[in-house]
């Protein structure tokens, strides 16, 4: 099963986009004393907290479970004023021992708890969930358990 948000990605380039035109516009009208100092840190302060949350939260996944491997892709969608943060796992069916969605009120991920079979020690990666929708979230979710099941009697 192959799952992407890459739908979302000119929907939140345009709207950081628009939220740094918004800071601007209220610099001017400051400027020119066209507003009044609490509409001006009412209006500018909403439009920073949104381009934070976009430029923090805001990233591309990538999820593929065909074959014997697991891929996980993420990137974050903002590539100009970033380093683009990127993040790339590929791992086989049988070394997920557990995976977890986390859903806060504006941020999501996905961690997963990978068994090194050399060291026999787990451990735990994030990806940044956050922009892929819910159903896309459940069929994730879905397929994800439907590789743990064959791996339970290894773990137990």
């Amino acid at each position: 099963m192959r799952l992407t948000n890459r739908r979302y990605k000119e929907t939140v380039q345009n709207l950081f986009l628009f939220a740094m035109l918004v800071i601007l516009f209220c610099l001017l009208l400051k400027v020119m004393h066209r507003i009044g100092a609490n509409q001006f840190y009412l209006v500018s302060g909403m439009a920073v907290i949104f381009v934070l949350y976009i430029f923090f939260c805001a990233a591309y996944f990538e999820y593929d479970s065909f074959g014997d491997t697991l891929q996980f892709r993420s990137k974050r969608f903002i590539k100009k004023f970033t380093n683009n943060r990127r993040r790339k796992l590929e791992i086989k069916k049988s070394e997920l021992k557990k995976y977890q969605v986390k859903d806060y009120l504006v941020y999501k991920f996905l961690v997963l708890h990978i068994l090194d079979p050399e060291t026999n020690e787990t451990e735990k990666v994030t990806f940044d969930i956050t922009f892929l929708n819910g159903h896309k979230t459940d069929l994730m979710k879905q397929s994800l358990k439907k590789v743990l099941k064959p791996n339970s009697h290894f773990y137990n």
